[in-house]
């Protein structure tokens, strides 16, 4: 069973992809209470099923806007492609705008109900399993197999062999590197 989480106003999500990420956030965090920074109530902090990977709850004591809540995740070290998407949907009219676009899926339920789940088996990527999922379906409507950005498909990009030019390039000129290849 996967639980899929929507971020209420008064709650931060982070998606933590190692140790030395989860411990910037504790750092950060701590500096952020603090200061005050933050109306932070309680955290909650979960293992992933994927080794040192963790999932990270902030819980307000009131509303925080959602600028403030994705700068301070980005700062705390949240998953930069994860937040890429978040963003994108911020702006997606696809989406319920009863939701926020900020999701956290786990195989494990945690401290609040979820806004929904699904049995689906497979990894949410494929438009083969986001189609078919009905939580997607429920959070993200038709957008819930939106792409929203060029990916190379591999974890480490080959860096190009050109010579960058300064000023003006064209985007000509850049296809031209990519032939290059």
């Amino acid at each position: 069973m996967n639980y899929w989480y929507s971020a209420d106003a008064n709650e931060m999500f982070l998606d933590l992809d190692s140790t030395r990420a989860l411990r910037r956030a504790v750092s950060v965090l701590l500096v952020a209470v603090k200061r005050k920074r933050l109306p932070v109530e309680r955290m909650f902090l979960y293992r992933t099923k994927q080794r040192g990977h963790y999932h990270m709850i902030l819980v307000f004591s009131r509303s925080v806007s959602d600028a403030t809540k994705f700068a301070w995740s980005l700062w705390m070290g949240n998953d930069r492609l994860r937040m890429a998407y978040v963003l994108a949907r911020q702006d997606d009219e696809r989406i319920p705008k009863f939701r926020s676009g900020d999701l956290l899926v786990s195989t494990r339920t945690y401290y609040r109900r979820a806004d929904s789940w699904c049995q689906c088996t497979k990894k949410h990527k494929p438009d083969a399993v986001t189609k078919r999922c009905p939580a997607m379906a429920f959070l993200l409507g038709k957008a819930r197999s939106a792409d929203y950005f060029a990916r190379t498909g591999e974890r480490r990009v080959k860096p190009l062999r050109v010579r960058v030019p300064w000023g003006e390039v064209k985007v000509s000129e850049m296809k031209r590197w990519l032939k290059r290849k």
